[in-house]
Protein backbone atom coordinates (compact mmCIF):
# COMPACT_ATOMS: atom_id res chain seq x y z
CA UNK A 1 0.00 0.00 0.00
CA UNK A 2 2.88 2.09 0.84
CA UNK A 3 5.19 1.20 -2.57
CA UNK A 4 1.33 2.06 -4.82
CA UNK A 5 0.85 5.24 -2.87
CA UNK A 6 4.12 6.61 -3.34
CA UNK A 7 4.16 5.53 -6.51
CA UNK A 8 0.63 7.37 -7.01
CA UNK A 9 1.91 10.76 -5.59
CA UNK A 10 4.87 10.98 -7.85
CA UNK A 11 2.41 11.79 -10.77
CA UNK A 12 2.20 15.08 -12.02
CA UNK A 13 -0.45 14.32 -14.37
CA UNK A 14 -3.06 12.18 -15.16
CA UNK A 15 -4.00 13.70 -18.99
CA UNK A 16 -2.17 11.12 -20.66
CA UNK A 17 -4.12 8.38 -19.45
CA UNK A 18 -7.55 6.92 -20.25
CA UNK A 19 -10.75 7.70 -17.96
CA UNK A 20 -10.84 4.41 -16.35
CA UNK A 21 -7.26 4.05 -15.77
CA UNK A 22 -7.08 8.04 -14.20
CA UNK A 23 -10.45 6.70 -12.13
CA UNK A 24 -8.86 3.72 -10.69
CA UNK A 25 -5.35 5.82 -9.71
CA UNK A 26 -7.42 8.94 -8.10
CA UNK A 27 -9.50 6.59 -5.86
CA UNK A 28 -6.55 4.41 -5.06
CA UNK A 29 -4.65 7.52 -4.00
CA UNK A 30 -7.62 8.39 -2.02
CA UNK A 31 -8.23 5.18 0.09
CA UNK A 32 -4.41 4.47 0.57
CA UNK A 33 -4.08 8.34 1.95
CA UNK A 34 -6.69 7.44 3.71
CA UNK A 35 -5.51 4.72 5.18
CA UNK A 36 -2.14 5.81 5.95
CA UNK A 37 -3.30 9.10 7.20
CA UNK A 38 -1.24 10.45 4.73
CA UNK A 39 -2.78 14.48 4.23
CA UNK A 40 0.13 15.05 1.63
CA UNK A 41 -1.60 12.61 -0.65
CA UNK A 42 -5.21 13.74 -0.21
CA UNK A 43 -3.94 17.04 -1.22
CA UNK A 44 -2.12 15.87 -4.51
CA UNK A 45 -5.63 13.84 -5.21
CA UNK A 46 -7.30 17.25 -4.63
CA UNK A 47 -5.10 18.35 -7.99
CA UNK A 48 -5.86 15.48 -9.62
CA UNK A 49 -9.82 16.41 -9.04
CA UNK A 50 -9.57 19.65 -10.87
CA UNK A 51 -8.23 17.55 -13.81
CA UNK A 52 -10.60 15.30 -14.19
CA UNK A 53 -13.61 17.64 -13.44
CA UNK A 54 -12.63 19.39 -16.68
CA UNK A 55 -12.11 16.16 -18.46
CA UNK A 56 -15.57 14.64 -20.88
CA UNK A 57 -16.58 11.62 -19.73
CA UNK A 58 -19.38 9.34 -20.14
CA UNK A 59 -22.12 9.90 -17.29
CA UNK A 60 -21.25 5.89 -15.25
CA UNK A 61 -17.31 7.58 -15.36
CA UNK A 62 -18.73 10.78 -14.04
CA UNK A 63 -20.72 9.33 -11.58
CA UNK A 64 -17.56 7.10 -10.29
CA UNK A 65 -15.40 10.56 -10.43
CA UNK A 66 -17.91 12.51 -7.76
CA UNK A 67 -17.97 9.38 -5.58
CA UNK A 68 -14.34 9.59 -5.20
CA UNK A 69 -13.75 13.21 -4.94
CA UNK A 70 -17.02 12.58 -1.86
CA UNK A 71 -14.43 10.55 -0.28
CA UNK A 72 -11.46 12.84 -0.47
CA UNK A 73 -13.52 15.37 1.13
CA UNK A 74 -15.10 13.18 3.84
CA UNK A 75 -11.63 11.94 4.41
CA UNK A 76 -10.17 15.80 4.43
CA UNK A 77 -12.82 16.71 6.97
CA UNK A 78 -11.32 14.08 8.97
CA UNK A 79 -8.03 15.97 9.59
CA UNK A 80 -10.15 19.55 10.05
CA UNK A 81 -11.99 17.85 13.04
CA UNK A 82 -9.24 17.08 15.23
CA UNK A 83 -10.60 19.95 16.69
CA UNK A 84 -14.14 19.66 18.35
CA UNK A 85 -15.20 22.96 18.50
CA UNK A 86 -15.09 22.94 14.70
CA UNK A 87 -17.67 20.03 14.30
CA UNK A 88 -19.70 22.79 15.91
CA UNK A 89 -19.43 25.44 13.38
CA UNK A 90 -22.36 25.38 11.16
CA UNK A 91 -20.68 26.18 8.00
CA UNK A 92 -19.22 22.85 7.08
CA UNK A 93 -17.83 23.31 3.59
CA UNK A 94 -15.92 20.35 3.50
CA UNK A 95 -19.04 18.37 4.76
CA UNK A 96 -20.74 20.52 1.91
CA UNK A 97 -18.68 19.07 -0.53
CA UNK A 98 -19.67 15.64 0.54
CA UNK A 99 -22.75 16.07 -0.05
CA UNK A 100 -22.47 17.85 -3.19
CA UNK A 101 -20.56 14.97 -4.99
CA UNK A 102 -22.59 12.14 -3.87
CA UNK A 103 -26.06 14.19 -5.05
CA UNK A 104 -23.85 14.65 -7.99
CA UNK A 105 -23.17 11.00 -8.20
CA UNK A 106 -26.94 10.15 -7.72
CA UNK A 107 -27.81 12.76 -10.49
CA UNK A 108 -25.38 10.80 -12.82
CA UNK A 109 -27.00 6.80 -12.02
CA UNK A 110 -24.66 5.94 -9.79
CA UNK A 111 -27.78 4.00 -8.34
CA UNK A 112 -29.88 3.92 -11.17
CA UNK A 113 -31.66 0.66 -12.62
CA UNK A 114 -28.79 0.30 -15.47
CA UNK A 115 -25.78 0.70 -12.92
CA UNK A 116 -22.78 -1.94 -13.21
CA UNK A 117 -22.34 -0.56 -9.90
CA UNK A 118 -21.75 -3.09 -7.08
CA UNK A 119 -23.67 -3.96 -4.29
CA UNK A 120 -21.00 -3.13 -1.82
CA UNK A 121 -20.42 0.31 -3.66
CA UNK A 122 -23.82 1.18 -3.66
CA UNK A 123 -23.74 0.30 0.48
CA UNK A 124 -20.81 2.15 0.42
CA UNK A 125 -22.33 5.61 -1.01
CA UNK A 126 -25.72 5.24 0.65
CA UNK A 127 -23.69 4.51 4.23
CA UNK A 128 -21.16 7.77 3.52
CA UNK A 129 -24.25 10.10 2.49
CA UNK A 130 -26.22 8.99 5.86
CA UNK A 131 -22.76 9.84 7.99
CA UNK A 132 -22.77 13.03 5.99
CA UNK A 133 -26.29 13.99 7.24
CA UNK A 134 -26.43 12.69 10.26
CA UNK A 135 -22.83 14.90 10.96
CA UNK A 136 -25.03 18.33 10.13
CA UNK A 137 -27.88 17.49 12.24
CA UNK A 138 -30.62 15.74 9.61
CA UNK A 139 -30.59 12.72 11.67
CA UNK A 140 -34.11 11.62 10.36
CA UNK A 141 -33.25 11.73 6.75
CA UNK A 142 -29.52 9.55 7.46
CA UNK A 143 -32.06 7.19 8.79
CA UNK A 144 -33.93 6.66 5.49
CA UNK A 145 -30.93 6.44 3.87
CA UNK A 146 -28.70 3.81 6.47
CA UNK A 147 -32.21 1.84 5.86
CA UNK A 148 -31.45 1.55 2.29
CA UNK A 149 -28.45 -0.15 3.22
CA UNK A 150 -29.82 -2.61 5.07
CA UNK A 151 -32.37 -3.37 2.22
CA UNK A 152 -29.73 -4.26 0.21
CA UNK A 153 -27.46 -5.93 2.80
CA UNK A 154 -28.71 -6.17 6.32
CA UNK A 155 -25.22 -7.22 7.20
CA UNK A 156 -23.16 -4.34 5.99
CA UNK A 157 -21.67 -3.22 9.32
CA UNK A 158 -20.69 0.43 8.28
CA UNK A 159 -24.81 1.00 7.89
CA UNK A 160 -25.12 -0.90 11.16
CA UNK A 161 -22.88 1.18 13.22
CA UNK A 162 -23.60 3.88 11.41
CA UNK A 163 -27.08 3.86 12.38
CA UNK A 164 -26.31 2.84 15.62
CA UNK A 165 -24.67 5.56 16.22
CA UNK A 166 -27.22 8.12 14.88
CA UNK A 167 -30.33 6.53 16.84
CA UNK A 168 -28.03 7.29 19.87
CA UNK A 169 -26.91 10.82 18.68
CA UNK A 170 -30.88 11.03 18.35
CA UNK A 171 -31.74 9.65 21.68
CA UNK A 172 -30.05 12.27 23.05
CA UNK A 173 -31.92 15.00 22.20
CA UNK A 174 -35.92 13.48 22.81
CA UNK A 175 -37.69 14.82 25.99
CA UNK A 176 -39.56 11.66 26.40
CA UNK A 177 -37.74 9.43 28.59
CA UNK A 178 -39.74 6.54 27.10
CA UNK A 179 -38.76 7.15 23.96
CA UNK A 180 -35.62 7.56 24.49
CA UNK A 181 -35.26 4.01 25.83
CA UNK A 182 -36.64 2.86 22.43
CA UNK A 183 -34.00 4.53 20.94
CA UNK A 184 -31.17 3.75 23.06
CA UNK A 185 -31.97 -0.30 22.67
CA UNK A 186 -32.14 -0.53 19.19
CA UNK A 187 -28.75 1.71 18.71
CA UNK A 188 -26.59 -0.69 21.25
CA UNK A 189 -28.29 -4.29 19.57
CA UNK A 190 -27.25 -2.42 15.96
CA UNK A 191 -23.90 -1.20 16.92
CA UNK A 192 -23.00 -5.29 18.36
CA UNK A 193 -24.10 -5.98 15.08
CA UNK A 194 -21.62 -3.92 13.59
CA UNK A 195 -18.66 -4.56 15.85
CA UNK A 196 -19.37 -8.91 14.41
CA UNK A 197 -18.48 -8.09 11.53
CA UNK A 198 -15.67 -6.66 9.59
CA UNK A 199 -16.12 -3.02 9.34
CA UNK A 200 -12.93 -0.86 9.05
CA UNK A 201 -10.81 -0.56 12.15
CA UNK A 202 -10.90 2.94 12.98
CA UNK A 203 -14.78 2.61 12.68
CA UNK A 204 -14.98 -0.40 14.87
CA UNK A 205 -13.40 1.49 17.72
CA UNK A 206 -16.20 4.57 17.11
CA UNK A 207 -18.50 1.72 17.47
CA UNK A 208 -16.99 0.18 20.61
CA UNK A 209 -16.69 3.62 22.37
CA UNK A 210 -20.61 4.14 21.91
CA UNK A 211 -21.46 0.29 23.31
CA UNK A 212 -19.14 1.24 25.84
CA UNK A 213 -21.07 4.99 27.14
CA UNK A 214 -24.41 2.61 26.93
CA UNK A 215 -23.45 -0.27 28.82
CA UNK A 216 -21.97 2.37 31.47
CA UNK A 217 -25.14 4.70 31.15
CA UNK A 218 -27.94 2.02 30.98
CA UNK A 219 -29.44 -0.96 32.91
CA UNK A 220 -28.15 -4.25 30.97
CA UNK A 221 -31.85 -4.94 31.18
CA UNK A 222 -32.77 -2.22 28.94
CA UNK A 223 -30.20 -3.00 26.62
CA UNK A 224 -31.37 -6.59 26.76
CA UNK A 225 -35.09 -5.75 26.00
CA UNK A 226 -36.59 -7.06 23.20
CA UNK A 227 -39.69 -4.42 23.51
CA UNK A 228 -42.79 -5.63 21.37
CA UNK A 229 -43.74 -2.78 19.19
CA UNK A 230 -46.67 -3.88 17.36
CA UNK A 231 -49.24 -4.80 19.99
CA UNK A 232 -50.92 -1.34 19.43
CA UNK A 233 -54.89 -0.77 18.00
CA UNK A 234 -54.41 1.25 14.61
CA UNK A 235 -58.31 2.10 14.59
CA UNK A 236 -61.89 0.89 15.09
CA UNK A 237 -62.68 1.37 11.21
CA UNK A 238 -60.53 -0.49 8.13
CA UNK A 239 -60.22 2.99 6.81
CA UNK A 240 -58.46 4.53 9.69
CA UNK A 241 -56.63 1.22 10.27
CA UNK A 242 -55.66 1.94 6.68
CA UNK A 243 -54.86 5.41 6.72
CA UNK A 244 -52.77 4.79 9.58
CA UNK A 245 -51.17 1.55 8.18
CA UNK A 246 -50.03 4.42 4.98
CA UNK A 247 -48.88 6.82 7.40
CA UNK A 248 -46.57 4.38 8.97
CA UNK A 249 -45.17 3.32 6.16
CA UNK A 250 -44.40 6.38 4.71
CA UNK A 251 -43.03 7.61 7.96
CA UNK A 252 -44.91 10.55 8.18
CA UNK A 253 -46.36 10.44 11.83
CA UNK A 254 -45.47 13.70 14.42
CA UNK A 255 -43.79 10.90 16.63
CA UNK A 256 -39.92 9.97 16.78
CA UNK A 257 -40.12 6.23 17.34
CA UNK A 258 -41.88 6.53 13.37
CA UNK A 259 -38.39 6.44 12.67
CA UNK A 260 -37.65 3.33 14.52
CA UNK A 261 -39.74 1.69 11.50
CA UNK A 262 -43.41 1.25 10.76
CA UNK A 263 -44.59 -0.64 13.97
CA UNK A 264 -47.70 0.50 15.34
CA UNK A 265 -46.45 1.58 18.50
CA UNK A 266 -45.83 4.93 16.34
CA UNK A 267 -49.28 5.43 15.04
CA UNK A 268 -49.87 8.45 17.39
CA UNK A 269 -48.72 12.15 16.40
CA UNK A 270 -47.58 12.35 20.27
CA UNK A 271 -44.98 15.18 19.31
CA UNK A 272 -45.41 18.30 21.30
CA UNK A 273 -43.26 21.43 22.87
CA UNK A 274 -40.95 20.02 25.59
CA UNK A 275 -41.32 22.52 28.60
CA UNK A 276 -40.72 25.64 28.48
CA UNK A 277 -39.38 28.53 30.89
CA UNK A 278 -41.20 31.71 30.45
CA UNK A 279 -42.12 35.01 33.05
CA UNK A 280 -45.46 33.90 35.10
CA UNK A 281 -47.22 36.34 33.67
CA UNK A 282 -46.49 34.92 30.31
CA UNK A 283 -49.14 32.50 28.13
CA UNK A 284 -48.55 29.12 26.19
CA UNK A 285 -47.87 30.74 23.59
CA UNK A 286 -45.43 28.71 21.99
CA UNK A 287 -47.57 25.60 22.74
CA UNK A 288 -50.41 27.19 20.92
CA UNK A 289 -48.44 28.28 18.15
CA UNK A 290 -46.76 24.39 17.76
CA UNK A 291 -50.15 22.82 18.24
CA UNK A 292 -51.31 25.23 14.89
CA UNK A 293 -48.52 23.43 12.74
CA UNK A 294 -48.76 20.53 13.66
CA UNK A 295 -52.69 20.80 13.09
CA UNK A 296 -51.89 21.67 9.92
CA UNK A 297 -49.19 19.45 9.10
CA UNK A 298 -51.57 16.39 9.65
CA UNK A 299 -54.23 18.10 7.55
CA UNK A 300 -52.32 18.62 4.80
CA UNK A 301 -50.71 14.89 5.50
CA UNK A 302 -54.60 13.77 5.39
CA UNK A 303 -55.79 15.78 2.34
CA UNK A 304 -53.19 13.87 0.41
CA UNK A 305 -54.22 10.64 1.23
CA UNK A 306 -57.58 11.02 0.37
CA UNK A 307 -56.44 12.66 -3.01
CA UNK A 308 -54.29 10.03 -3.79
CA UNK A 309 -56.51 7.07 -2.57
CA UNK A 310 -59.87 8.60 -4.31
CA UNK A 311 -60.90 6.26 -6.99
CA UNK A 312 -64.28 7.63 -7.77
CA UNK A 313 -64.91 11.29 -9.08
CA UNK A 314 -66.42 13.49 -6.70
CA UNK A 315 -70.20 14.72 -6.82
CA UNK A 316 -68.95 17.96 -6.71
CA UNK A 317 -67.00 17.67 -9.91
CA UNK A 318 -70.22 16.23 -11.16
CA UNK A 319 -71.12 18.85 -14.62
CA UNK A 320 -68.21 21.11 -14.18
CA UNK A 321 -67.85 22.25 -17.93
CA UNK A 322 -63.88 22.47 -18.93
CA UNK A 323 -62.54 22.59 -22.07
CA UNK A 324 -59.96 19.35 -23.66
CA UNK A 325 -57.13 21.27 -24.21
CA UNK A 326 -55.34 17.85 -26.05
CA UNK A 327 -52.36 17.63 -23.77
CA UNK A 328 -54.28 14.92 -21.10
CA UNK A 329 -54.72 17.93 -18.59
CA UNK A 330 -56.26 15.96 -14.45
CA UNK A 331 -58.42 17.81 -13.02
CA UNK A 332 -61.22 17.11 -9.85
CA UNK A 333 -61.09 17.09 -6.58
CA UNK A 334 -58.54 14.53 -5.78
CA UNK A 335 -56.28 17.04 -7.80
CA UNK A 336 -56.98 20.11 -5.83
CA UNK A 337 -56.93 18.08 -2.46
CA UNK A 338 -52.88 17.23 -3.12
CA UNK A 339 -52.35 20.74 -4.32
CA UNK A 340 -53.88 22.41 -1.13
CA UNK A 341 -51.95 19.49 0.80
CA UNK A 342 -48.68 21.15 -0.80
CA UNK A 343 -49.39 24.61 -0.70
CA UNK A 344 -49.89 23.78 3.52
CA UNK A 345 -46.82 21.88 3.77
CA UNK A 346 -45.12 24.45 2.00
CA UNK A 347 -46.28 27.08 4.00
CA UNK A 348 -44.89 25.78 7.40
CA UNK A 349 -41.47 26.46 6.30
CA UNK A 350 -41.74 30.41 6.61
CA UNK A 351 -44.15 29.79 10.18
CA UNK A 352 -41.21 27.42 11.41
CA UNK A 353 -39.42 30.58 10.98
CA UNK A 354 -41.59 32.66 13.09
CA UNK A 355 -41.36 30.17 15.75
CA UNK A 356 -37.41 30.33 15.59
CA UNK A 357 -37.67 34.52 15.62
CA UNK A 358 -39.39 34.29 18.50
CA UNK A 359 -37.99 31.63 20.51
CA UNK A 360 -34.47 32.17 19.84
CA UNK A 361 -34.88 36.29 20.10
CA UNK A 362 -33.24 37.03 16.94
CA UNK A 363 -35.12 40.21 16.79
CA UNK A 364 -36.12 40.09 12.68
CA UNK A 365 -39.19 42.41 11.95
CA UNK A 366 -42.47 40.21 11.11
CA UNK A 367 -42.35 41.26 7.23
CA UNK A 368 -38.69 40.26 7.19
CA UNK A 369 -38.96 36.67 8.33
CA UNK A 370 -38.77 33.58 6.45
CA UNK A 371 -37.41 30.59 6.56
CA UNK A 372 -34.13 31.87 4.66
CA UNK A 373 -33.42 35.03 6.49
CA UNK A 374 -33.40 34.06 9.88
CA UNK A 375 -29.83 32.42 9.69
CA UNK A 376 -28.17 34.93 7.94
CA UNK A 377 -27.50 38.58 8.80
CA UNK A 378 -28.83 41.36 7.16
CA UNK A 379 -26.70 42.04 3.89
CA UNK A 380 -26.45 45.20 1.49
CA UNK A 381 -25.85 44.89 -1.86
CA UNK A 382 -23.93 41.13 -3.35
CA UNK A 383 -22.05 40.97 -0.07
CA UNK A 384 -21.94 36.87 0.60
CA UNK A 385 -24.55 35.50 3.46
CA UNK A 386 -22.79 35.33 6.92
CA UNK A 387 -24.71 33.32 9.21
CA UNK A 388 -26.10 34.73 12.13
CA UNK A 389 -23.42 35.60 15.30
CA UNK A 390 -26.06 34.23 18.01
CA UNK A 391 -26.67 31.21 16.13
CA UNK A 392 -23.08 30.29 14.38
CA UNK A 393 -21.26 27.52 16.62
CA UNK A 394 -24.80 27.18 19.06
CA UNK A 395 -23.98 23.98 19.56
CA UNK A 396 -27.54 22.40 19.05
CA UNK A 397 -27.61 19.53 16.57
CA UNK A 398 -31.25 19.69 15.89
CA UNK A 399 -31.36 23.23 14.78
CA UNK A 400 -28.20 22.94 12.69
CA UNK A 401 -30.05 20.29 11.29
CA UNK A 402 -33.08 22.74 10.05
CA UNK A 403 -30.20 25.76 8.95
CA UNK A 404 -28.86 22.47 6.71
CA UNK A 405 -32.43 21.50 5.21
CA UNK A 406 -32.83 25.26 4.42
CA UNK A 407 -29.94 25.30 2.34
CA UNK A 408 -31.73 22.49 -0.13
CA UNK A 409 -34.84 25.14 -0.69
CA UNK A 410 -33.48 28.83 -0.21
CA UNK A 411 -29.65 29.45 -1.10
CA UNK A 412 -28.40 29.91 -4.21
CA UNK A 413 -25.12 29.11 -4.34
CA UNK A 414 -26.10 25.49 -3.12
CA UNK A 415 -28.55 25.53 -6.15
CA UNK A 416 -26.23 23.42 -8.24
CA UNK A 417 -25.53 20.90 -6.02
CA UNK A 418 -29.24 20.23 -4.26
CA UNK A 419 -31.19 16.88 -5.18
CA UNK A 420 -33.21 17.59 -7.95
CA UNK A 421 -36.51 16.74 -5.86
CA UNK A 422 -35.62 20.32 -4.33
CA UNK A 423 -35.24 22.52 -6.72
CA UNK A 424 -38.81 21.46 -8.62
CA UNK A 425 -40.11 21.40 -4.96
CA UNK A 426 -39.58 25.03 -4.85
CA UNK A 427 -40.57 25.78 -8.40
CA UNK A 428 -44.43 24.16 -8.22
CA UNK A 429 -44.45 26.29 -4.99
CA UNK A 430 -43.87 29.51 -6.93
CA UNK A 431 -46.72 27.78 -9.92
CA UNK A 432 -49.34 27.18 -6.75
CA UNK A 433 -49.00 30.47 -5.40
CA UNK A 434 -48.61 32.71 -8.15
CA UNK A 435 -49.26 30.83 -11.47
CA UNK A 436 -50.64 27.80 -13.06
CA UNK A 437 -49.26 24.20 -11.82
CA UNK A 438 -50.89 21.75 -14.84
CA UNK A 439 -50.73 18.26 -14.15
CA UNK A 440 -51.20 15.87 -16.82
CA UNK A 441 -51.71 11.88 -16.85
CA UNK A 442 -48.61 9.76 -16.85
CA UNK A 443 -48.19 8.96 -20.31
CA UNK A 444 -48.16 12.55 -22.03
CA UNK A 445 -44.57 13.45 -22.09
CA UNK A 446 -43.33 16.34 -20.63
CA UNK A 447 -41.83 19.08 -22.59
CA UNK A 448 -42.53 17.31 -25.87
CA UNK A 449 -45.79 19.19 -26.21
CA UNK A 450 -45.70 20.16 -29.59
CA UNK A 451 -45.17 16.35 -30.85
CA UNK A 452 -48.08 15.25 -28.84
CA UNK A 453 -50.94 17.81 -28.31
CA UNK A 454 -52.03 19.87 -31.43
CA UNK A 455 -51.49 23.36 -29.43
CA UNK A 456 -47.77 22.71 -28.50
CA UNK A 457 -46.63 23.08 -25.22
CA UNK A 458 -48.13 24.87 -22.69
CA UNK A 459 -46.11 28.19 -22.31
CA UNK A 460 -48.31 29.35 -19.21
CA UNK A 461 -48.28 26.72 -17.31
CA UNK A 462 -45.62 24.63 -15.18
CA UNK A 463 -46.46 20.87 -16.14
CA UNK A 464 -46.49 17.53 -14.06
CA UNK A 465 -46.95 14.51 -14.64
CA UNK A 466 -49.57 12.83 -12.28
CA UNK A 467 -47.31 10.13 -10.31
CA UNK A 468 -44.21 13.40 -10.43
CA UNK A 469 -46.42 15.22 -8.83
CA UNK A 470 -47.55 12.85 -6.15
CA UNK A 471 -44.10 11.65 -5.55
CA UNK A 472 -42.87 15.40 -4.93
CA UNK A 473 -45.80 15.94 -2.64
CA UNK A 474 -44.80 13.01 -0.57
CA UNK A 475 -41.02 14.24 -0.50
CA UNK A 476 -41.96 17.74 0.77
CA UNK A 477 -44.38 16.03 3.69
CA UNK A 478 -41.40 14.18 4.70
CA UNK A 479 -38.93 17.32 4.90
CA UNK A 480 -42.23 18.97 6.75
CA UNK A 481 -42.43 16.66 9.43
CA UNK A 482 -38.36 16.14 10.25
CA UNK A 483 -38.53 20.29 10.33
CA UNK A 484 -41.05 19.85 12.83
CA UNK A 485 -39.58 17.26 14.66
CA UNK A 486 -36.65 19.31 14.61
CA UNK A 487 -37.81 22.58 15.76
CA UNK A 488 -39.30 20.56 19.13
CA UNK A 489 -36.07 18.96 19.64
CA UNK A 490 -34.28 22.17 18.82
CA UNK A 491 -36.45 23.66 21.35
CA UNK A 492 -35.28 21.22 24.13
CA UNK A 493 -31.57 21.42 23.79
CA UNK A 494 -31.86 25.09 24.57
CA UNK A 495 -33.98 24.86 27.19
CA UNK A 496 -31.93 22.57 29.12
CA UNK A 497 -28.62 24.60 27.64
CA UNK A 498 -30.17 28.14 29.04
CA UNK A 499 -31.40 26.48 32.66
CA UNK A 500 -29.73 23.51 33.81
CA UNK A 501 -27.90 24.65 37.14
CA UNK A 502 -29.38 27.80 36.66
CA UNK A 503 -29.90 30.00 39.78
CA UNK A 504 -33.05 31.15 38.08
CA UNK A 505 -34.21 27.21 38.24
CA UNK A 506 -34.38 28.33 42.15
CA UNK A 507 -37.60 30.20 41.82
CA UNK A 508 -39.32 27.95 38.81
CA UNK A 509 -42.00 26.18 39.73
CA UNK A 510 -43.97 23.44 36.96
CA UNK A 511 -47.96 24.45 35.50
CA UNK A 512 -49.42 21.62 33.63
CA UNK A 513 -51.69 22.00 30.54
CA UNK A 514 -53.86 20.22 29.77
CA UNK A 515 -54.24 17.93 26.58
CA UNK A 516 -56.80 18.01 24.47
CA UNK A 517 -59.35 14.25 24.22
CA UNK A 518 -60.53 13.89 20.57
CA UNK A 519 -63.84 14.49 22.26
CA UNK A 520 -62.58 17.89 23.15
CA UNK A 521 -62.30 18.52 19.03
CA UNK A 522 -65.67 18.67 18.25
CA UNK A 523 -67.41 21.32 17.43
CA UNK A 524 -70.77 22.42 18.54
Amino acid sequence: MIELNEKYLNLDSLSELDDKTSLNIFGTLIDTSHFLDKLEGLLHALDFSEELLNREMNEENKSELHYYIANLWADLEEFKSTCIKSRWDWDQPEIKKVITNIRYSFRYGFLGDNTKVSDSRRCEILTNYGNALSQIGRIIEAIEYYDKVLEINPNFSMANGAKGNNLFKYSRYLYDEGHKAYFLNLSYKMLKKAIEGDPYPQAKKNFQNTINILEKGCSKELLAENFDLNSYELGNSQDEIDYRNWVLNNRLFLNPLNDLGPNSIAARDVLLTPSIFTKIDEGPYYQGFYNQMKQEFVSARYLFYEGITQRELHFSDFEVMLFNTGDFPRYGLKIEKIKIAYRMAYSLFDKIAFFINYYFRLGLKEKETNFKSIWYKKQKGNKPLEIRGDLYKKENLPLRGLFWLNQDFFIEDFKESIEPESEELKNIRNSLEHKYLKIHSDYYPINCGADFSMYGEDRLAYSLNYNTFISKTLKLLKLTRSALIYLSLAIYTEEFQRYSNSEKMKDAYSIEIDVFSDDDKKLD
